[in-house]
């Protein structure tokens, strides 16, 4: 795929999906990588970056392009801060800044439904919720030390991303896990702790099982 993208449309996805920068989030020392130019990019970092190698975020950036995909294709700039009262009795309200299109509605659709089928279909086991249908990713990394990767137990990162439900979303949460001591694999570690979070949110603020939004027409 990525020899067909090459290298200068690769980077502006990157780039649109708001990677190797500053998201704006109301929050106190956000860190970041900065976006290498694409020229300076080889073949083999063009190959190897379409499985995660050389590129560096945050988990606040990871929860942003799951938000895109659930979104449609719409990067929504994210915000922790509702709205701010001042002592003089002022008060400002954030509103949802929606800033541009990063893929076409149609991929983000084909991109949750690839989403949801390889997972509940071929990884899902224990972890798996109930009367939802949850669009999800584990994914485990190796943690990078001295341009080199750490081996051996406890030098992984285990982590697991989600958008639900699938056919109306409403959260978008990730779980983020440094060195795992019960296995090195975010589907064997995060994943469990997703479950407890899905099912409670869900329970909570009443959200209508998959059968009841279909019933009801969500799209």
């Amino acid at each position: 795929i990525t020899q067909k993208v090459w290298k200068v449309i690769f980077h502006d996805y990157m780039e649109s999906f708001g990677f190797w920068k500053l998201t704006g989030v109301t929050l106190e020392w956000e860190a970041f990588k900065k976006l290498e130019p694409y020229e300076k990019r080889s073949k083999a970092k063009l190959f190897t970056s379409s499985y995660w190698l050389w590129i560096s975020i945050n988990p606040l950036h990871m929860a942003t392009a799951y938000s895109i995909i659930a979104n449609g294709g719409i990067y929504i700039r994210p915000n922790i801060i509702r709205k701010m009262k001042y002592p003089d009795g002022r008060v400002f309200t954030y509103k949802k800044e929606i800033t541009h299109r990063v893929i076409q509605e149609s991929t983000s659709k084909i991109v949750s439904s690839m989403l949801v089928d390889s997972v509940n279909n071929w990884v899902a086991k224990n972890w798996k919720v109930e009367w939802y249908t949850i669009a999800w990713k584990t994914w485990t990394s190796q943690i990078p030390r001295n341009w080199k990767y750490e081996i051996g137990e406890w030098s992984t990162w285990g982590s697991f991303a989600w958008f639900g439900p699938y056919e109306d979303p409403k959260f978008v949460v990730v779980v983020k896990l440094d060195r795992p001591k019960v296995s090195n694999y975010g589907g064997q570690t995060s994943a469990f702790i997703f479950a407890d979070i899905a099912s409670y949110l869900f329970d909570y603020y009443g959200i209508p099982e998959t059968s009841e939004i279909k019933r009801l027409g969500v799209n």
